[in-house]
C-alpha cells in the first residue's frame, strides 16, 4: 500500500513539475568581476602608438613614465631578457602590444600535482617559490604598450615625453662627439 502511494505521490508531483517547468527558462546575468577598461583599439589608434614608440630606448621610455608619475610601474623583471642580442644593429628590439592568455590544464584531476608528503612539498618550493616563474603578469594588461611596460592609457604622454629626452639626448651627445673630434655614430643622428 505504501509502495503504491509513493508511486501515485512521485507521479502527482511530476505531473505539478512539469506544468510549471511550462514557463519561459531565461538564463541569469552574469556578474562582471574585473572591469574591463576601454580605449581606442582602432588600427589608426595602434599605428599613432608604434610610431610614437619606435626608436625609443627603455630607458627614454622609463624616464617618460617617471615624469608622469609613474615611477616603479612597468619595469620588467631582470630574468625577462632577449632570446638575441645585436649590439651593432639593435634589431632585438620591439615595441608591441601585450596579449594576456591565461592556460588552464583540462587534463589535471583534482589530487594530482600533490605531494605526498611535507618533505616532498619542501623540496619542490625550494626549487619553484624562490623566484617568480612568470614575472611580467603582475603588470601587463591585454593592449598595454610593453617596450617596458606602458599603461595604454598613459602611452601617447608617455611616448611624448620620451621622445623629447631622446632627442635631448641624442643632441647633447652629438656636440660631445664632436668636442672631442669622434665621429658620429647611428646612436646620435636622426634616422
Amino acid at each position: 500500500m505504501f509502495g503504491r502511494f509513493l508511486i501515485v505521490f512521485c507521479l502527482a508531483f511530476l505531473g505539478a513539475s512539469s506544468s510549471s517547468s511550462a514557463q519561459k527558462v531565461t538564463t541569469p546575468e552574469g556578474v562582471r568581476i574585473l572591469q574591463n577598461k576601454s580605449f581606442d583599439d582602432s588600427e589608426r589608434a595602434r599605428r599613432e602608438i608604434l610610431e610614437a614608440f619606435k626608436d625609443l630606448r627603455v630607458t627614454d621610455v622609463c624616464d617618460g613614465m617617471d615624469l608622469i608619475g609613474l615611477q616603479d610601474v612597468g619595469l620588467m623583471d631582470n630574468s625577462i631578457r632577449p632570446l638575441w642580442r645585436d649590439v651593432e644593429n639593435f634589431t632585438h628590439r620591439f615595441v608591441g602590444f601585450a596579449i594576456t592568455v591565461r592556460h588552464v590544464p583540462s587534463d589535471v584531476r583534482q589530487g594530482q600535482n600533490s605531494f605526498g608528503d611535507l618533505t616532498g612539498f619542501l623540496k619542490f618550493k625550494d626549487g619553484q617559490y624562490s623566484r617568480t616563474p612568470d614575472a611580467w603578469l603582475r603588470v601587463a594588461r591585454p593592449g598595454d604598450c610593453a617596450v617596458i611596460v606602458v599603461p595604454r592609457e598613459h602611452a601617447l604622454v608617455v611616448a611624448k615625453y620620451a621622445r623629447e629626452i631622446h632627442e635631448g639626448d641624442e643632441r647633447h651627445r652629438a656636440r660631445r662627439y664632436e668636442r672631442l673630434g669622434r665621429p658620429l655614430d647611428e646612436t646620435v643622428i636622426d634616422k
